[in-house]
Formats: structure tokens, C-alpha cells, sequence
């Protein structure tokens, strides 16, 4: 399995040191991931991502995991959050897209979605690449007004929603509403999100798989695992045609 979000670097909210980095990496290889994409936060102000120094990062994690015997690769990328000149820096290499091809994260705060949002997919996509949103099952203004994100996904961006939120982590409404994004084809990829290696911020990317296969069937799972490949190796996804959420629309399954 492919892992396209994890902050298993100790740079940013993530994994607090060199040691619960390799934990992380041990319990991901117990879940049976063989590849992780490292994504630490970029936000203005907050967490600024080096390039050059997560590069580095990447090569002395993969050498340390090398040491421990373990079948995990390390790639690098980061979740840049909005900000103004995220195209211009994109465009200039300051940026990390995924394994440095042409997917990018792009995030965008908890509670709201930007002003000019679609206008950025737009323009991100013009420059040649492809955004992917990650978790918007927890993004508050896309869960009370789901044609939000039909629009963006409508425009060409793609989503990925977390392991976590569906199991039951991050609490019902959550797991609901992403459910709602799976049954819409409103999100294209599964990840961990993983800041620790414990608690439910921890890997659990197995359970996640089998929750998916559980409401939508080894099918969709299939299909998310060959996505979550060809990101990383830049190639064209599988997208079907997005649904619009019903506000009164109600899911059923095993949750």
C-alpha cells in the first residue's frame, strides 16, 4: 500500500523526534505499507517547507530504515496551505509536489473554504499540475454546504480523505459526510494523515481499506490503491463523474 499523507518527519506537528519517526515507520510497516509520502505542513508564517532540507530528511530516514532491516520507502511532499503566492512559488520550484511530479496538496483552513478557491484550481492546473485537497470531510464550511466541493471537484481538483475520519476518529458527523463524499465520487484517494504513533492520529491505513471495502466493495478499494500508485508515479488517475450531495440524502451501510 501507498501512503500519500503522513507527517512522519519531525518538522512540524508531526513526529516530535527521529524516534517516533522510525515508530511511525515500523507500525506503518505493520499495517503493510511499503511506501510513504512525507507531507509536512506549509503554512505562511507557521511552518515554512525547505525543499532542499526535506530532500535531505528524506535521505537520512530512508537510510535509517534501511539500517532496521524494514521494507519502507520514504518520498518527499508537503500540504501547503492557501496563501497568495502559492502559484508563483509553485511555479518556481519552492514548492514540493508529490515524489516531484505533478500533484500537489493543497489545503485549506478547518473551518472555511477560501475566497477564490475554484479560481486556484484553475490556475494550479494551468501551470501543469493537479491539486489534490486533503481531508475536506473535516473542513466545517464544506460540511454544511457540500456543493462546495462538487464545484471544485467539477473544476478539476482532486480530494483524499482520511483513514481516521472513516473509522469514526474524528467523531460521527465526520464518518457521515464521508461516506456522503464516497457515495457522491467526490474523493479519489484514502490516506493516514498520521502525526503520531499513537492514538488516533496513528497509522491505520489497513483498517481504513477495509472500511472503504465495507460501504463501497473491493472494487473502489482497488481503485483508490492504483490512484494512490499513480500519484506517486505521475501518472493520470481513474475520476468518475462527481455526484452532488443532497443535504437530506442518507447513507446506508454497516456505520
Amino acid at each position: 500500500m501507498v501512503d500519500l499523507h503522513s507527517h512522519i518527519l519531525p518538522v512540524d506537528d508531526g513526529a516530535k523526534d527521529w524516534e517516533e519517526s522510525l515508530a511511525m515507520v515500523k507500525q506503518a510497516a505493520r499495517d503493510g505499507i511499503q511506501t510513504i509520502v512525507v507531507t509536512p505542513h506549509h503554512k505562511k508564517d507557521t511552518y515554512v517547507v525547505d525543499p532542499v532540507d526535506i530532500m535531505a530528511k528524506v535521505t537520512l530516514l530512508n537510510e535509517r530504515i534501511k539500517e532496521e532491516g524494514l521494507e519502507v520507502t520514504i518520498l518527499p511532499g508537503s500540504e501547503i496551505q492557501v496563501y497568495e503566492d502559492y502559484v508563483i512559488d509553485l511555479k518556481k520550484g519552492n514548492l514540493l509536489t508529490i515524489n516531484d511530479h505533478k500533484y500537489v496538496f493543497l489545503e485549506f483552513p478547518y473551518d472555511r473554504v477560501p475566497v477564490g478557491a475554484e479560481q486556484l484550481v484553475f490556475e494550479i492546473q494551468l501551470a501543469g499540475y493537479i491539486p489534490i485537497i486533503p481531508h475536506p470531510e473535516r473542513n466545517r464550511e464544506i460540511r454544511e454546504n457540500p456543493i462546495k466541493i462538487y464545484q471544485l471537484v467539477k473544476k478539476g481538483a482532486l480530494t483524499q480523505i482520511t483513514a481516521a475520519s472513516l473509522l469514526g476518529k474524528f467523531g460521527k458527523e465526520v464518518q457521515k459526510f464521508t461516506l456522503e463524499l464516497i457515495d457522491g465520487n467526490l474523493t479519489h484517494f484514502l490516506a493516514t494523515d498520521a502525526h503520531s504513533s499513537r492514538g488516533h492520529r496513528g497509522v491505520m491505513l489497513k483498517a481504513g481499506y477495509q472500511a472503504l471495502e465495507d460501504f463501497a466493495g473491493e472494487n473502489l478499494v482497488e481503485q483508490f490503491k492504483q490512484n494512490a500508485r499513480a500519484v506517486i508515479e505521475g501518472k493520470d488517475i481513474y475520476v468518475d463523474m462527481p455526484e452532488k450531495i443532497m443535504k437530506k440524502k442518507r447513507i446506508l451501510g454497516l456505520f
